[in-house]
């Protein structure tokens, strides 16, 4: 079996660097670029049968990437080292997908919001409040994190929001948090902490232009839906 031998003694271009150095890294598969991070294995565990066998027991790279402690990510031949690199490759992955859509960051529509947070929040097991502070072109001046918490939900404290707001002397705002069960649908507490901030807000000239609820490849826009009343 392949799994058995070392790497080096597979054909050539079955070895992930060489056939990554002779045709590009976009012709690897999953498994191999992963092989690639884990650089080796130990007797009979090479580090493309590790890949596989992660990919395999997570169910593929998403649920993988998801993973941010090394003791989560255990499988044979791979050694907490190891473990720590793939993390940390996928979250250099998710700072880079961010900063590349860093500010100023013009947000034109919801769906711009889940381009830019879908990777970190999607993945998230725990809810996660976002208050993004906009100026007059909707371009973002102020990204702060209100809430990390437990998988129990928050609450929305209004009157530290405008607090913030004001600060920042910021004309719109935008609400982002995610449900860690992937389900995008409102929860009547959700909708009413929006309505009164969105009336919290207006008593200023503050405008709630939004509200996005992420989930697991989805989202759930309060303006899209009809329930902030901006006019």
């Amino acid at each position: 079996m392949s799994g058995s031998k070392r790497i080096k003694d597979l054909p050539l271009l079955n070895r992930p660097r060489e056939k990554a150095l002779r045709y590009g890294i976009n012709a690897l598969s999953d498994e191999e670029i992963l092989a690639i991070l884990i650089s080796s294995g130990i007797k009979n565990y090479n580090a493309l049968t590790i890949a596989k066998n992660l990919l395999k027991e997570h169910q593929g790279l998403y649920n993988l990437s998801r993973i941010n402690e090394p003791k989560k990510l255990k499988t044979k031949g791979l050694s907490d080292t190891r473990s720590l690199m793939l993390i940390a490759a996928f979250n250099l992955a998710s700072r880079i997908e961010k900063d590349a859509k860093n500010k100023p960051l013009r947000i034109n529509a919801s769906s711009d919001i889940l381009s830019l947070y879908q990777h970190e929040l999607s993945k998230a097991e725990k809810e996660h409040l976002y208050l993004l502070m906009l100026n007059q072109k909707r371009e973002i001046i102020k990204e702060e994190v209100l809430y990390l918490g437990t998988s129990e939900g928050f609450e929305i404290d209004l009157k530290e929001i405008v607090r913030r707001v004001l600060i920042y002397n910021a004309i719109n705002v935008i609400l982002v948090h995610n449900h860690p069960s992937g389900n995008v649908v409102p929860s009547t507490s959700d909708i009413e902490a929006t309505i009164e901030l969105n009336k919290a807000l207006v008593k200023h000239d503050i405008t709630l232009l939004d509200h996005v609820i992420i989930g697991a490849f989805r989202y759930f826009s309060f303006a899209e839906n009809s329930l902030i009343n901006n006019k």
